[in-house]
């Protein structure tokens, strides 16, 4: 609906991946996970304004985690 990119790196997909084999097998947690990991601090920065329609959203691993920003 806001028209926003979303760029995930490399380290930040195998993050995803283990921590979703990790919480066990099958859709429901592979989207926890993501819900977790990027849905949300995803719409926190589309409330905050750091992220305007049409712009690019990008996910890194930084930390043991990861960060979602404005490209």
């Amino acid at each position: 609906a806001r028209d926003v990119r979303l760029q995930l790196d490399e380290p930040a997909r195998q993050f995803l991946a283990r921590e979703a084999m990790s919480a066990g097998s099958g859709a429901r947690y592979v989207h926890r996970i993501v819900a977790r990991h990027v849905s949300s601090p995803l719409s926190t920065a589309i409330l905050r304004g750091e992220l305007k329609p049409g712009s690019a959203a990008c996910v890194r691993y930084e930390n043991d985690a990861l960060v979602v920003r404005a490209a």
